[in-house]
């Protein structure tokens, strides 16, 4: 038989109409000759005889007080031993009647509070129900029947006087406790069981591991945002170049203007609906088609076309010193419109008889824009006709310096070749940079 007891902070009680009935059965049992003895109201008593008066009669029992003798003194009263008896027993009885009707009541109201609070009954051994003594009292009802609740707080909360329910927060999960360090362990190996090797292993590897894996995901995340936020700065920037306005600017005037958006949904409308970011432009800036315009279409302020000539044959001159001897260069010239294009080829002829019909677009002027410029660039920073003239000026020169240096060692190398008498390669005879005006085009054929 299983019970259920309150244990008590400082000893084991029990409660309800059971102790109700403990205490009136204690107090009729410790004092049987009370009521065996009349009362002080009847007519007639007297105190039983001490030793210096007549001793009673005895009766068969050993009583003091015959009940047969005592009829015989007060034959007006009942036998009050035999009658007190059956009273007691009636006076308990319905005690314990009484005692069962509300203790049954108690047990459905508890029942009730359970399901909804979900309480946690704590069942004891009957060795230990022995210790703390019985819950209840009474015909039918045993510990199962009666859900005390071992708690702490409110005393209140409970079916007893000292109970309350038990408050289990987290299912029971606590940070302190006898299997702390068990659950620790489990909550490490969570995060390791899947890595090969003694991290699934080992539980000091694991922890190494697991220390390792948290701060490396916790500075990935903040790696992350920074990492995002340059992918969309770069996003809206290339789109703010499209319509010729600078990044820093364009932000500039969001803010002024009032207009809420970061630039994650920046980057997302230039990616995704173009228009709408165009639409975003003309609320933040009206005047960004001027911009553009003056960006894409910048007034020129070059030379002539002999300045042009001067400079620009220079450099090519300076690049390439044996630009007319060498029988592996071809160069050429062409008017175009207010511009002026210059084109030099350097290769085995033979190479270059091979890869013209396969590659029409590396003839003279055929070359695609990609080839010789940056399509990502709106406009020069310098104009190429001051560079080059400033790079001519210039006699420490890098890429001057470093040809004319080839040069020398070739030239060194066939005059090597022409002393130990071995065949010199060819060289072009009579060409000078009036050929750069002919009429007719230079050929690899």
């Amino acid at each position: 038989m299983t019970h259920f007891c309150l244990h008590s902070p400082k000893k084991t009680v029990c409660h309800g109409p059971a102790a109700l009935v403990l205490a009136t059965g204690a107090a009729l049992w410790a004092c049987p000759d009370q009521l065996a003895m009349p009362p002080a109201f009847a007519l007639g008593w007297k105190p039983p005889q001490t030793a210096n008066m007549q001793q009673p009669k005895r009766s068969p029992f050993g009583s003091e007080h015959d009940p047969q003798v005592a009829a015989t003194a007060f034959p007006g009263m009942h036998d009050r031993r035999a009658s007190g008896y059956w009273q007691m027993m009636t006076v308990v009885g319905t005690i314990v009647a009484a005692a069962q009707l509300v203790q049954r009541r108690t047990v459905a109201q508890s029942r009730a509070r359970v399901d909804a609070e979900k309480a946690i009954l704590v069942s004891i051994s009957t060795a230990c129900a022995s210790a703390c003594g019985p819950s209840v009292l009474g015909k039918g009802l045993t510990g199962a029947d009666v859900p005390f609740f071992a708690v702490r707080g409110s005393a209140a909360a409970g079916v007893s006087a000292r109970g309350a329910k038990l408050v289990v927060k987290n299912g029971g999960w606590t940070k302190r406790g006898p299997y702390r360090l068990y659950r620790n362990e489990e909550l490490y190996r969570k995060w390791a069981y899947h890595k090969k090797g003694l991290p699934s292993q080992q539980f000091r590897k694991c922890k190494e591991y697991v220390m390792h894996l948290l701060k490396s995901e916790y500075k990935q995340r903040r790696v992350f945002k920074r990492t995002q936020r340059r992918l969309w700065i770069i996003r809206v920037a290339a789109n703010c170049k499209l319509h010729g306005v600078r990044y820093s600017q364009f932000i500039s005037h969001l803010y002024r203007n009032d207009i809420i958006l970061n630039r994650k949904i920046l980057s997302q409308l230039g990616v995704y609906d173009r228009s709408i970011f165009t639409n975003i432009m003309n609320l933040t800036m009206p005047n960004w088609q001027s911009q553009l315009d003056r960006k894409m279409n910048p007034p020129k302020k070059e030379g002539s076309t002999e300045e042009m000539d001067d400079v620009v044959l220079t450099h090519i001159e300076k690049k390439f010193p044996e630009l007319y001897t060498s029988p592996c260069i071809r160069f050429n010239r062409r008017v175009r419109g207010d511009s002026l294009e210059y084109t030099v080829d350097v290769g085995d002829p033979d190479e270059w008889r091979k890869l013209l019909p396969k590659s029409p677009e590396l003839a003279n002027f055929n070359l695609p824009d990609h080839f010789v410029k940056d399509a990502n660039l709106q406009r020069e920073v310098h104009s190429l006709f001051a560079v080059m003239k400033i790079r001519n000026e210039d006699p420490l020169d890098d890429e001057f310096v470093k040809a004319q240096k080839m040069y020398a060692k070739k030239l060194a190398r066939e005059e090597a070749l022409a002393e130990a008498g071995e065949p010199v390669p060819p060289k072009k005879e009579g060409m000078s940079r009036d050929d750069w005006f002919d009429d007719e085009p230079q050929s690899w054929y």
